[in-house]
């Protein structure tokens, strides 16, 4: 189903799209790249109890 503008309650034009957004971009980067990678080999099991243990190490560049 495809909707117009004269679907919505509010009609007005102002308040839909590109004028009715209130998104900017300030500033656009790419993360950088690690300096090192590390590869393991090993089973399902101690493959998510590394990668839990990675993400909850923030200070040497997990995520959580």
């Amino acid at each position: 189903e495809i909707l117009t503008l004269q679907d919505l309650p509010d009609r007005d034009p102002a308040r839909y799209g590109r004028q009715g957004s209130g998104t900017r971009v300030v500033k656009i980067f790419s993360p950088r790249e690690p300096e090192q990678a590390t590869a393991v080999s090993m089973n399902g099991k101690e493959a998510a109890a590394c990668i839990l243990g990675w993400l909850d190490e923030p200070a040497k560049g997990g995520v959580l």
